[in-house]
């Protein structure tokens, strides 16, 4: 099983991400995009399409395994700390006061926003929750890719908006472990989710307090010592990334609460930039593994089930985040171009949103079909965000303004670290 699973499974799946890379380059779209087409392809969705041709019938060419299911896991653990890596504490206070209203304040929005329209088309109130609180976040790895290649991260509404991201990647990882709790408890009233937010909330509080106590006493004279071997450096952090997983999972919490705080106890030391870009490599491969297999999964009629629900929540997600950061930009002092900048950058859901799916799927919170509803959502609205942001100067000269200074007013303090397809 071992044997054929890595001569034949894996194999279809790192070509396929391989070619899943090229492509995403050459039509100007995020990875993970084209790494779910790609899983999509390989799976059962893929067969039954070429079996739509008459004398063709074939069944899947890649199946998930227990070794993808495990890769898959590994994946958003590598993801978490890697976004951990990223969050200084220092730089948290400088940005704080300037984009905190901003951040919650839109999230809610969208939150309520979609939890109406999804009681409105018909789902329960447990997965109407889900899908607010997949909905609500955008993706750093489109946005932050665009503007890195247009060089607009910099500019007031670029400085803002990556802000704007990392308070975003801070809130996911205490949602997911809230998620996790609930599908533990296996109740889900308002009670329960109360209880489970104040577990999570004391635990993570824990977690948390280790991670900055280990960075200020332990971790600076161990990664000293680590960081004289180039070759084992690695190696002493990922032994601190899985320390970290342990320690969460037997606190009752998610393995990416774990990773996350590792990450982020790692992050206010001096070395953390030389490991942040040696776990990247290791964080793509598995990234791309995790896309692939949430493709895999998924058949014709989780997909078809929802499939014009998924089309009008697309255009719902692109206006509404388009119109309530442009209200809340303007309410905060910014000209109209540098509103119509900002908001028209976030006009689409994260990677998180099909983390979510995936983990709510996991806990047996939602079914396959809403999973797929989930993830054309995110297709949509992170293919057609990706041209909105890159003809943002033209779509706005279209709309008759006129293009203001891009850097003046009111500067977001957030230094900048350099940031790729591999985050959110």
């Amino acid at each position: 099983m071992v044997e054929s699973f890595f001569t034949a499974g894996l194999t279809l799946l790192v070509i396929g991400a391989a070619l899943a890379v090229i492509l995403a380059r050459r039509f100007r779209q995020p990875s993970l995009v084209m790494y779910i087409l790609t899983g999509l392809s390989l799976g059962p969705a893929g067969a039954a399409l070429i079996s739509l041709i008459p004398g063709l019938s074939i069944s899947a060419l890649v199946s998930e395994t227990e070794y993808i299911t495990l890769m898959s896991e590994l994946g958003l653990a590598f993801l978490l700390f890697f976004i951990g890596l990223e969050i200084k504490i220092e730089d948290i206070k400088e940005v704080l006061g300037e984009t905190l209203t901003i951040s919650f304040t839109q999230m809610g929005l969208v939150a309520a926003a979609f939890f109406g329209l999804s009681i409105l088309a018909g789902f329960g109130t447990l997965e109407s929750i889900i899908i607010a609180l997949a909905f609500m976040y955008s993706s750093t790895a489109v946005v932050v890719k665009i503007l890195a290649d247009k060089g607009e991260v910099e500019t007031k509404a670029g400085k803002l908006d990556v802000s704007i991201l990392l308070f975003e990647d801070v809130t996911v990882v205490l949602v997911m472990a809230v998620l996790s709790s609930l599908a533990a408890a296996g109740t889900f009233s308002i009670t329960s989710i109360g209880l489970s937010a104040l577990k999570v909330g004391f635990f993570v509080a824990a977690v948390a307090g280790a991670a900055i106590g280990s960075s200020r006493y332990i971790l600076p004279k161990f990664l000293k010592y680590a960081s004289r071997d180039k070759h084992a450096f690695l190696i002493h952090g990922l032994a601190w990334l899985f320390l970290f997983t342990l320690i969460s999972e037997q606190l009752g919490l998610s393995l990416e609460v774990g990773a996350f705080f590792a990450g982020v106890s790692i992050a206010q030391l001096p070395y953390s930039e030389e490991l942040h870009e040696k776990v990247k490599p290791l964080t793509d491969f598995f990234l791309a593994v995790f896309f692939i297999s949430l493709g895999l999964g998924l058949t014709t009629g989780d997909l078809l089930k929802y499939i014009w629900v998924a089309v009008g929540f697309a255009a719902a997600v692109i206006v509404l985040k388009m119109l309530f950061y442009y209200i809340l930009t303007a309410w905060q002092g910014f000209n109209r171009y540098n509103s119509f900048k900002a908001s028209i950058n976030m006009t689409q859901t994260s990677t998180f949103s099909i983390v979510y799916a995936a983990v709510a799927l996991e806990s047996e919170l939602l079914g396959s079909a809403v999973v797929g509803m989930i993830t054309i959502v995110a297709l949509l609205t992170m293919g057609i965000s990706s041209y909105m942001i890159f003809y943002s100067d033209k779509i706005f000269k279209m709309l008759g303004g006129k293009i203001e200074n891009k850097s003046g007013g009111q500067e977001t303090k957030r230094r900048l670290l350099s940031q790729d397809s591999t985050r959110q």
